[in-house]
């Protein structure tokens, strides 16, 4: 430990390299020995209709996550604030803030636990995430009060940014959770935003931030080893994907909290288009996926088939090739937004959001083409038949 503060105090720059790496290497070591006692206790994941794996597999990738990520953004917090490398601990507002975040996701990481083990009732689920999400916000009233000009609001009253807020870490959490249905796609874009967020922070000096995002990044990282491995393999499960979704809300919560401050220093405008373009996949994942079970009748927390993903499957993709596809489709929809930022903020989020929506049904729209192709040509064969 000397060594390393030792290390740090002489070349601060190496922080974010030690964070990934010990991240990295911790969260191999305890994804091994989740496998090790996922074997040996008998504790799959058991393939179902909805199921895209045909083998028993351990589903308890979470825990590795959480504890790698947590330890090692507990421990580096903690160093920065106590020994101050190159001066960076001057520059963070509210260093308590990431300690709070890790009570609220110590919170959420033991729902999704708890509900790989028994299946938890969607309302106590809902509740659990609840009171997670107000243990990260209100402590540090991390609230989303800057509308950045959308619909001519600019600042919003506590009134409607908690709700709001609210809402917001709900629905990254919930997508997160729902999309995990193909290996690597959760985790990928986990590391995609994370490395978008932590780069920004960098740039404005929030390395308490910084620590927590490339914390998760090294964790997701190993994670990834195991989840496409053929004869180790891990997934996330509910604690897994959740923890990734409150990283990510909480993230771009931050983001959109913090870039109006440095608006004029900084090379990001339009932070709420940067958001979506990042996230724009489960977004609009969930949103049509509930749309088309509530247009059914069926319940919006009613598990299916029907996601964007799984018409890639059905379209003869690999789990790599799918998950690369939407990981190719979200880079292109940030190096977009990047390329029209000059657009006004209204016109930027119109044509981001049809842009990324257009794109994102684009499997949707050649898979119904072909079963249809195909319930035509059994028809024809049948009526030949007879």
């Amino acid at each position: 430990m000397e060594l390393l503060i030792f290390l740090l105090s002489q070349n601060y720059e190496m922080l974010i390299p030690i964070v990934v790496f010990v991240s990295f290497f911790a969260s191999r070591q305890a994804y091994r020995l989740i496998h090790f006692i996922g074997i040996s206790k008998k504790l799959f994941s058991q393939p179902n209709a909805r199921s895209s794996h045909f083998v028993p597999v351990p589903q308890f990738g979470g825990v590795g996550l959480y504890f790698a990520t947590c330890i090692t953004a507990s421990v580096f917090v903690a160093l920065l604030v106590f020994h101050n490398f190159g001066g960076l601990a001057d520059k963070v507002y509210k260093p308590g803030g990431v300690l709070a975040f890790i009570s609220g996701l110590t919170l959420i990481f033991y729902t999704g636990f708890v509900d790989d083990l028994i299946d938890m009732k969607a309302r106590l689920k809902f509740l659990f995430q609840l009171v997670s999400v107000a243990i990260v916000m209100l402590p540090n009233n991390g609230f989303i009060n800057h509308f950045f000009g959308i619909f001519g609001v600019e600042e919003l009253p506590n009134a409607l940014a908690i709700p709001f807020t609210f809402f917001v870490y709900l629905l990254i959490i919930n997508a997160f959770n729902i999309i995990d249905g193909i290996d690597g796609l959760a985790a990928s874009l986990g590391i995609i935003g994370s490395l978008f967020f932590g780069v920004y922070f960098a740039s404005v000096d929030r390395y308490d931030l910084v620590i927590l995002n490339f914390a998760l990044l090294g964790a997701l990282g190993g994670f990834l080893i195991s989840n496409f491995s053929k004869t180790k393999k891990l997934f996330l499960g509910d604690s897994g994907s959740m923890v990734v979704g409150i990283c990510m809300a909480f993230q771009a919560v931050q983001f959109l909290t913090i870039s109006p401050v440095f608006d004029e220093s900084s090379v990001i405008g339009h932070a709420p288009v940067y958001v979506l373009s990042i996230l724009a996949y489960p977004l609009i994942d969930v949103m049509r996926v509930i749309i088309s079970r509530l247009s059914r009748n069926k319940s919006p927390f009613l598990p299916d088939r029907n996601h964007i993903h799984h018409k890639l499957l059905d379209l003869g993709f690999s789990h790599v090739k799918a998950t690369g596809l939407i990981v190719a489709y979200t880079f292109v929809l940030v190096l977009l937004t990047y390329l029209t930022s000059d657009l006004n903020i209204h016109f930027h989020l119109i044509v981001m959001t049809i842009t990324a929506v257009s794109l994102a049904l684009v499997p949707v729209n050649i898979h119904k083409i072909r079963s249809k192709s195909k319930i035509a040509v059994k028809t024809i064969k049948n009526n030949q038949a007879f």
